[in-house]
């Protein structure tokens, strides 16, 4: 049964899925050439473009950064961006994640984009709340935890 399931899946799954069970599940070292494939797969994705197509001049993914936005799509804000390009696997030095992750440390938390109205929410006076806990939280997803950025 097992078999079966990972058959199917590395027959009709994404790229980025197809990836997780060569390596999480097989325990597969894939090659550059097999990972560069998969990654060329996945940039090309329409979601994947999507937030490409939404980034700013300085980084920022569309115009928002927590939660839904009026005039953007679902995948179109810092949060959902960065998270998304995460999971998906996207490499961490990909431009649209790099410019993304160098927008977190040069916007301060209490810039508009925040939708806070100024205001800078501290995580350690509100209980799982705040702007910096969300970006760090961003910042961790996209595999930038163990870089300084």
């Amino acid at each position: 049964m097992k078999d079966k399931m990972i058959n199917f899946l590395l027959t009709n799954a994404n790229p980025s899925i197809r990836y997780r069970v060569r390596s999480e599940v097989l325990h597969e070292e894939l090659s550059v050439s097999e990972k560069d494939q998969l990654q060329a797969e996945i940039l090309n994705e329409p979601i994947i473009q999507s937030i490409i197509a939404c980034q700013k001049e300085n980084g920022w993914l569309g115009d928002g950064f927590h939660g839904p936005n009026k005039i953007a799509g679902p995948y179109e804000n810092q949060e959902v961006g960065t998270k998304y390009l995460g999971e998906k696997l996207v490499y961490k030095d990909t431009p649209v994640l790099k410019k993304a992750m160098e927008a977190f440390v040069t916007t301060k938390l209490n810039d508009p984009c925040y939708r806070t109205k100024g205001r800078y929410f501290d995580e350690f006076r509100y209980a799982a709340n705040g702007q910096n806990i969300i970006r760090c939280a961003c910042i961790a997803r996209a595999g930038y935890d163990d870089v300084s950025i």
